[in-house]
C-alpha cells in the first residue's frame, strides 16, 4: 500500500527553512498574475515564518500589486 503525503505540509516545511524558496514561490506566484494564487502564496509564507496575514491585508496587498501593473510598474520578491 503506499501512502498518501500532505503536500501541503511539505510545501509549509520547504518553505520554512529556506528564505530562497519562499522568495522563488512569491517571486513565482506575482510572475502568474492571478490574485488568488499569489493571495494563496502571501497565506502560505506567511504561515511557514509563523506570521499571521488577516485576509484583508492580503487582498489589500494584491489590490495594490494589480494597480502598479496597470501602471506600468512590476514587483518582484528575492531573499535577502
Amino acid at each position: 500500500m503506499t501512502m498518501l503525503r500532505d503536500y501541503r505540509q511539505d510545501l509549509i516545511e520547504d518553505l520554512r527553512g529556506n528564505p530562497d524558496e519562499a522568495a522563488l514561490y512569491l517571486a513565482a506566484a506575482l510572475e502568474e498574475g492571478d490574485s488568488a494564487a499569489l493571495r494563496l502564496a502571501l497565506q502560505d509564507v506567511a504561515e511557514a515564518l509563523a506570521l499571521t496575514l488577516p485576509k484583508e491585508d492580503g487582498d489589500a496587498l494584491c489590490r495594490l500589486i494589480d494597480g502598479l501593473a496597470r501602471a506600468g510598474i512590476k514587483l518582484t520578491v528575492k531573499a535577502a
